[in-house]
């Protein structure tokens, strides 16, 4: 059954069970600081978390967006998720479809398959700190390695590109650079990780290196941002150089594209080539040249290291090197096949490997000058690939199904497992010495007793070949794979085994065994906002469940995680899914959630009306079914909708209407997050009152938000109450108190990694320097909130940034923003036109843009009609507004141009 968790949270909380991972950072504060709406979630029942009182909902601070009602943007309608319906492996509200349990017909071994062993203690995962791969001479490699080195060892920190084929010797090159790094005073702390395809490397990760710990999965707090927490990391180093190495990264990047798939990633790299606090390099180790997905500048910043074939000399010299091992002709090739050797093979190590490998292991009888004329003939892109297919014509049975088995785990795995799943076919002896010799080869790589393959031509014919129909083997594969499962588990490296498995089930096409791995992999990614991170592996399993219940489940999760990263259309496709399950199976209960969920997606694209609709169905059904918690939440959504089109009133009465359902509930049998809830209305309730320019009412319900945070304890209410005060204290014009709160706050956030707090105490304390007139602070501050922002909300954050670069006389930079701010605006006018926060900076905007005719009528029109939309007088927002217009104007090219329109902004059109 459904555990409803209403949650309306402060700044802290997150959407939807905490799940702000991976999100994407250009997309955050859309989706935490949602302006407006309920926050009522769903735990799922079996993760069974043991604090049932922590925070899981929406984002609601108060914040210094009072103005025109933006940065108000912090009360975020949470998604209601029915997505606990959803189960853990071991705990399903319905039993698994029968195939989730079954072993593989043949060839695997007998041992439990919800055996969770210490993968990495035994021998199973390889260690990310390790080096992948053997050893390979180094040849004709100086002046890159000198200017690696050169690189590597400075002190200013940065991103680092090292690109090339693959198999060209990029490894061996970082290699022999960090070797050549002797001096221990001088040498980097260094971590080494390996990108491998599904299974992804998180920011939480490269978190663990920057502070040489894990947070164990069971003491994670939901909410935290993995960004917000890089970024605390960073904070906190030393003077010591830290250098992490990423092999294979192009495995980050989305399919057929350059760019970064996982956008936390993308802001993780923004925000280490602009930190000036830490000597962190981060190496890239890549076939191709990675690039942002967002518009970032990390790609421009980066420094590129080509590494191209080996000159003819130099390759000759490493097939002798060769050679002398293993001979087999290539090296004692006539003369005038040298070139034409050289050109086929264009200097590539790997290559070469191949080729060997077809003249020593295929049973066929080419020999070393024949396969070089059959490959100089050919255009020398078609080598690579024809090569691959040569040697696996040529291959015998064992060998053939030893690369088989290595290409269905993609992961690293011992010998053990790889006679494990060829069982009944092979002997365990005979795979034994099927790996040696294509390691022999380098066919297959090596590291600590686990084998793999190489990311090649070879690995991808095997993957297609398994792949085109399901495959036995995969599915012995996953099975084999369970018995490794790391524990325990601190991040997403822990995860590998897991997300492995997950392929292997997927690629095998059993999708109704997937999901529960999907689902036990999830428990651990909602503690880390990274639920993200299982978007593709929800796609494919998507219609393929055969159970109403399980895809109800897994479409509301899908409409979720679309609407984090902006893809609306797609959230609403899979909320209407989720609905049309829910009403087969007649469940009044999760349609009520979902209404509350596809009413959050509306306010995301700000069409307020839908939403508002939405939030009053779900109060409907929520009376009706006798659901409390969800019914506060639709109040606070309707609540927050209201005041977004100015309705003051209305929306202090539904307010009011939330707590008193609290106030009538029995705290002692419901949860914590039925107080988060109320403890967030009563923030909003300050804030409305504060914008009214009511600072006694809005003392009181500040008052009454802090007892609740200090009566439970509970940090994130602190943050949330320490933020709200700070805007408080800046509206009644105590400037050093709002800027010691503000600072207090952000410190707490970051402790918390909390980003909706950091943006909006960010912004708070922006606005504070700028009163106390030290514009490089305050530019300083909006800078960092600015990165927590989401396009179309918030746009107080925008405002506050083109004034910064305006002050500051960077004019391209200025104009952008200031256009950018206009579009913005205009946009969300043109959904809602009752959108008063809109049209205040819609106004604000045509100031900041150089005069044209009519732009300053214009600018008043829109500050004017702002006012006419408030139902009530607004004093707070408008002396907010004409502060900022001050400031604006002081740096304009003809200062006291903007007067007439400071003087205007406070009244409606009719006066």
């Amino acid at each position: 059954m459904l555990l409803v968790v209403a949650v309306g949270v402060t700044t802290n909380q997150v959407l939807n069970n905490g799940d702000w991972g991976s999100l994407a950072w250009g997309w955050l504060v859309a989706d935490i600081a949602l302006a407006g709406a309920a926050a009522v979630v769903t735990h799922k029942a079996s993760v069974a978390r043991a604090r049932t009182d922590a925070p899981v909902g929406p984002d609601v601070s108060l914040g210094p967006d009072g103005i025109g009602g933006d940065v108000t943007e912090r009360s975020g309608a949470g998604w209601i998720r029915a997505r606990d319906i959803t189960f853990n492996y071991h705990q399903a509200p319905e039993p698994p479809p029968p195939d989730a349990l079954i072993p593989p017909e043949s060839g695997t071994t007998t041992a439990d398959p919800s055996t969770s062993g210490n993968a990495a203690a035994s021998g199973r995962l390889v260690p990310q700190s390790e080096a992948t791969g053997q050893a390979e001479p180094m040849l004709d490699r100086e002046d890159e390695q000198d200017s690696l080195r050169t690189v590597l060892t400075r002190d200013t920190g940065g991103i680092v590109i090292v690109h090339g084929q693959p198999g060209v010797g990029k490894t061996t090159l970082v290699d022999a650079v960090l070797a050549s790094i002797e001096h221990p005073g001088h040498r980097p702390r260094v971590h080494r990780h390996e990108a491998i395809p599904s299974i992804p490397l998180d920011v939480r990760t490269l978190t663990d290196d920057l502070t040489c710990e894990t947070t164990p999965a069971d003491t994670a707090r939901l909410g935290k941002s993995s960004i917000a927490r890089f970024e605390a990391a960073l904070g906190r180093l030393d003077d010591e150089p830290v250098l992490i190495i990423i092999e294979r990264a192009e495995n980050l990047l989305h399919p057929g594209t350059r760019q970064l798939a996982d956008l936390d990633l993308d802001e993780a790299f923004e925000i280490l080539t602009t930190a000036d606090r830490a000597n962190v390099t981060l190496v890239l180790v890549s076939s191709v040249i990675p690039e942002s997905s967002q518009a970032s500048t990390w790609r421009e910043d980066a420094d590129l290291f080509r590494v191209p074939g080996l000159p003819n000399e130099y390759f000759l010299e490493y097939l002798r090197s060769h050679d002398r091992h293993h001979p087999s002709g290539l090296a004692t090739l006539p003369a005038e096949l040298h070139r034409p050797l050289c050109r086929a093979l264009r200097g590539n190590p790997r290559d070469a490997s191949v080729a060997y490998g077809i003249l020593a292991l295929n049973d066929s009888d080419v020999d070393a000058p024949a396969l070089v004329r059959q490959i100089a003939a050919m255009p020398r892109k078609d080598v690579p690939q024809r090569l691959a297919e040569m040697l696996l014509d040529g291959l015998g049975q064992v060998r053939r199904r030893v690369l088989e088995a290595l290409a269905a785990f993609g992961v690293p795995v011992g010998a053990e497992s790889v006679a494990a799943i060829l069982t009944g076919e092979i002997s365990a002896d005979l795979v034994q010495t099927g790996l040696r010799q294509l390691v022999a080869r380098r066919i297959v790589l090596t590291t600590a007793d686990l084998y793999y393959l190489p990311t090649s031509e070879l690995q991808q014919i095997l993957n297609e070949a398994l792949d085109r129909a399901p495959s036995e083997l995969l599915h012995r594969a996953a099975y084999e794979l369970r018995r490794h499962r790391a524990a325990p588990v601190h991040n997403v490296d822990d995860l590998r085994i897991h997300f492995a498995e997950l392929a292997a089930l997927l690629r095998s096409r059993r999708f109704p065994a997937a999901y529960p791995v999907i689902e036990s992999i999830d428990r651990f990614l909602q503690e880390w906002n990274c639920g993200h991170l299982l978007l593709e592996q929800r796609q494919a399993v998507q219609g393929q469940l055969r159970d109403s219940h399980l895809e109800m489940a897994n479409d509301d999760q899908l409409g979720y995680l679309y609407g984090l990263r902006g893809d609306l259309r797609d959230a609403s496709d899979a909320y209407g899914r989720a609905l049309d399950y829910a009403e087969i199976r007649k469940d009044e209960a999760d349609k009520t959630k979902l209404h509350v969920n596809l009413a959050t997606m509306y306010w995301q694209r700000n069409e307020t009306q839908q939403a508002y609709n939405y939030y009053d169905f779900a109060r409907q059904d929520a009376l009706e079914n006798g659901q409390p918690v969800v019914l506060m939440g639709a109040l606070q959504g309707l609540a927050d909708c209201l005041r977004h089109q100015g309705k003051y009133d209305e929306a202090i009465e539904r307010a009011k209407e939330a707590l008193r359902i609290h106030q009538r509930l029995d705290v002692v049998s419901t949860d914590g997050s039925a107080a988060s809830q109320a403890f967030r209305c009563n923030l909003e309730l300050a804030r409305w009152h504060s914008e009214l320019g009511l600072v006694d009412d809005a003392i009181r319900y500040l008052g009454a938000a802090e007892r609740a945070a200090t009566g439970r304890n509970d940090e994130w209410l602190l943050g949330a109450f320490l933020d709200s005060q700070a805007e408080l204290r800046f509206s009644s014009g105590d400037i050093d108190s709002a800027l010691t709160l503000s600072t207090q706050a952000v410190e707490h956030a970051l402790r918390l990694s909390d980003p909706v707090t950091l943006m909006q105490a960010r912004t708070t304390a922006c606005m504070a320097y700028l009163a106390r007139e030290d514009q490089a602070a305050a530019a300083r501050e909006i800078e960092w909130a600015y990165r927590y922002r989401r396009p179309g909300r918030s746009l107080v954050v925008l405002a506050l940034l083109a004034l910064a670069q305006r002050q500051r006389n960077n004019t391209r930079r200025a104009e952008a923003l200031f256009q950018q701010l206009y579009e913005e605006a205009t946009k969300r006018i043109s959904t809602d036109g009752e959108d008063f926060g809109a049209w205040d900076f819609r106004g604000f905007a045509l100031c900041g843009q150089y005069p044209q005719d009519g732009t300053l009528d214009k600018a008043i029109e829109a500050f004017q009609t702002a006012r006419d939309l408030t139902t009530l007088p607004t004093p707070v927002l408008v002396d907010r507004m004409r502060f900022l217009l001050t400031q604006l104007d002081q740096c304009d090219q003809r200062p006291g141009r903007l007067q007439q329109v400071i003087d205007a902004c406070g009244t409606g059109s009719a006066g």
